[in-house]
């Protein structure tokens, strides 16, 4: 078996042969030198034996991308022999029009890539993507020879189509982002692949722990950010604007490298990973934002009461979780998803397949006990069952008579319609998938029994049917089986044409799995996280969240939550960004355990970013003859004397402001508030921040108490003799003065 490294460094060097014959001929090159794979040239890792590369520039972005659109994929077959494949992948569900063409533009490429007959391979209409594979034009290579041979042939057809479709598309869609890699492109890839290598050859050899990560010259990002960090500043600095960034990189670092400075696209990014939906959660990210009265039960799980139905007597509740479980639940079910591909839960014959029924059912609330009881029951005594009806032997009656029955004693139609679906309408031979809540599936089993009515179970459930379990105790996502969200409804049959038979077929052949079997990160950023009662909100999860304590590692731990009962531990793919404003409680008088386990990354104020970055950009940060660089300059270095650093400024109230009237508005209801607040309604101090153009003194000469003689009269005249302050009208303020009469 050739070795990883040279496998990748001699198809560099080919690819590199054919770019010095023709300058257009231009590719991708890894860009990042995450952890264990500082030296490599391209996309990919030696764990997961495969690495790649593109040729065009197409931003896509969409819930769990982390590919390029079209990708040549360099493998190992099982037999260790090498092998490639064109790969060609986007969601069927765009958002926005760059998503939208750059899927017109993937089925454009299938409709002609079909030429390619027995080496073409496709979704179909059941599967959430809309992807296709070339394979290569033999099942393996022994040698690099016959490997570029066959490949050279490829990419010269290959290209061409893809690029005329790029222009026929971008006809329909003006605004489309899509082009060859530039030979400058290129040229910048290169220079950047020569500089990390020379620095990490040297590097290896004296010792890899020193390596300084985010090396500004390299933009070296390790893989291994922080599992938990805050990022800390003075209102205004940017922090929630950042933890957009650095949510980024954690869930697609590579696509954060090669768009970093276009914000409009990060954004959209974001947008399309956030989870607002918690029945669709198709995305990375999660957001919350800490307050006095957030708790555990917000955080974590908690008693929640359910909506009442007109047949309950009584007030129901039930165990809900909150968003940093949920979230916890996602990367977890990640990382079991792909062992659960591994282990080949089920496997079916495409005839099986074609002849199975699949019908949906549900225990109820899992987190509830009755229900984790039943469950179990079911598992050890090989059965299903359901609760309707519960004294009424149903045996031996037909649709009409369980309807007539069950209507008579519950004037109920919901009732009977599950009764049927159960006793007259699943058969023998049908399976049953048991769902864990709306989004995830526990257990699959197949019907080897007809109905039996069971009185002496202790069970509440009296109405039963024999299974063979497939398999269970599974939280798989119902996403990776159906092609739709699961309902509430106890019992129906599932549509034939949303099962994803990919889960089910083991056809023996290769199947495309997005990520190549690599575990997607997840985030939760959590805003404002110092104005929660964090040690309330955490609770005994709190030691839970350090990077050797999560699920996996050697000192992993795991608690019983006290509301479910359930075990709990928290992956180590899930990744948590604070933010804290230091002006509402200084980083010293945070909760030291909240301290301990997080990394702390300052976001001081800026001013430069004003003139750089801003939209004063054109104007070097003037408005007017107003240096507004300096003039924050000036009304910082006075609070950090008055006050101290962590009540500055932010920068980010003055990024956007391109007149003398902006300048005001904001000194209106950013800067004088804050000061405000800041100096507790001290206007005096305020002018010693501001100057005598917008502070002024109230004339007190007619002022006098009230009559009292039974209070000290020399402590009545201090008071009567103190200044009075007050803000100017706006049209007094001389901005110039602040930073130039200090």
């Amino acid at each position: 078996m050739i070795p990883y490294k040279t496998y990748e460094k001699t198809v560099y060097e080919w690819l590199n042969a054919k770019r010095e014959k023709d300058a257009n001929f231009t590719f991708s090159l890894r860009l990042n030198g995450l952890k264990g794979a500082e030296l490599d040239y391209f996309i990919g890792t030696e764990k997961s034996k495969y690495f790649g590369m593109t040729f065009w520039t197409v931003p896509v972005f969409f819930a769990g991308s982390s590919s390029d659109l079209i990708d040549l994929i360099f493998s190992y077959t099982k037999k260790g022999n090498l092998v490639y494949s064109f790969e060609f992948n986007q969601t069927k569900n765009p958002s926005g029009p760059q998503n939208t063409a750059a899927l017109a533009l993937i089925k454009a490429i299938k409709y002609e890539l079909v030429l390619f007959e027995d080496r073409y391979l496709g979704s179909n209409e059941s599967s959430k993507m809309e992807w296709c594979k070339i394979k290569a034009i033999r099942d393996e290579y022994q040698d690099f020879q016959s490997l570029f041979a066959d490949l050279d042939s490829d990419l010269m057809k290959i290209i061409p189509i893809v690029d005329k479709h790029i222009d026929q598309v971008r006809a329909k869609f003006p605004d489309f982002k899509a082009n060859r890699i530039t030979p400058s492109e290129f040229e910048s890839f290169e220079n950047r692949l020569n500089r990390r290598i020379q620095k990490y050859s040297k590097a290896a050899a004296e010792s890899l722990s020193k390596i300084v990560e985010n090396d500004e010259e390299t933009n070296f990002v390790s893989i291994n950010q922080p599992l938990n960090q805050i990022l800390y500043g003075p209102p205004g600095t940017g922090k929630t604007y950042h933890t957009i960034n650095e949510a980024i990189k954690v869930i697609a670092p590579e696509f954060y490298e090669q768009n970093q400075f276009d914000r409009t696209l990060l954004r959209a990014f974001y947008k399309d990973q956030l989870i607002i939906d918690w029945e669709n959660t198709n995305g990375q990210i999660a957001f919350c934002t800490f307050h006095q009265s957030f708790s555990y039960e917000d955080f974590v799980e908690g008693i929640k009461p359910q909506k009442p139905t007109d047949a309950d007597t009584y007030l129901k509740y039930s165990v809900q979780e909150g968003i940093f479980k949920r979230m916890c639940m996602l990367a977890a079910q990640n990382i079991k998803a792909l062992t659960a591909q591994k282990k080949e839960l089920i496997s079916l014959t495409d005839n099986e397949f074609q002849q199975s029924q699949f019908y949906k059912l549900s225990l109820g609330d899992y987190a509830e006990q009755e229900t984790k009881i039943l469950y179990e029951y079911w598992k050890e005594n090989n059965v299903i069952s359901i609760g309707f009806g519960d004294g009424i032997d149903f045996t031996g009656k037909n649709e009409a008579q369980v309807t007539a029955i069950y209507q008579e004693k519950y004037k109920d139609d919901f009732g009977a319609n599950a009764i049927n679906l159960f006793k007259n309408y699943l058969k023998t031979g049908n399976y049953v998938i048991i769902s864990k809540g709306n989004q995830h599936v526990r257990a699959i089993g197949k019907v080897i029994g007809e109905y039996y009515y069971d009185p002496t179970t202790e069970m509440r459930h009296k109405h039963f049917r024999k299974v063979d379990w497939i398999f269970n105790d599974q939280e798989i996502p119902v996403e990776d089986l159906y092609s739709k969200n699961l309902s509430q409804q106890t019992i129906y049959k599932m549509k034939s044409e949303w099962i994803q038979k990919s889960f089910f077929v083991n056809s023996g052949t290769e199947v495309y799995h997005e990520g190549h079997g690599e575990p997607q990160n997840y985030v939760l950023i959590v805003d404002e996280i110092n104005r929660g009662n964090v040690a309330s909100i955490f609770g005994e999860l709190i030691t839970l969240i350090e990077p050797d304590k999560r699920a996996g590692n050697k000192e992993a731990l795991e608690v019983i939550l006290p509301y479910s009962k359930e075990r709990f531990s928290v992956p180590s793919n899930l990744y948590i960004i604070g933010t804290m404003n230091t002006a509402d409680r200084s980083i010293e008088a945070l909760d030291t355990a909240l301290r301990r386990r997080f990394s702390f990354k300052e976001m001081a104020p800026d001013p430069e970013l004003i003139k750089n970055e801003g939209s004063l950009k054109g104007s070097n940060g003037i408005i007017e003859d107003i240096d507004v660089v300096a003039l924050l300059n000036a009304i910082n270095h006075r609070i950090e004397k008055l006050i101290d650093k962590d009540h500055k400024i932010g920068h980010a109230y003055f990024m956007d402001i391109e007149t003398i009237e902006d300048l005001e508005m904001v000194f209106t209801d950013k800067v004088i508030p804050l000061l405000e607040e800041y100096f507790f309604g001290d206007y005096g101090k305020i002018g010693l921040v501001l100057g005598e153009s917008f502070v002024d003194q109230v004339s007190s000469d007619s002022f006098h108490f009230a009559k009292f003689s039974l209070y000290d009269s020399q402590v009545a005249q201090d008071l009567s003799d103190r200044n009075i302050y007050c803000i100017k009208a706006k049209e007094s303020w001389d901005f110039m003065s602040v930073y130039t009469n200090g």
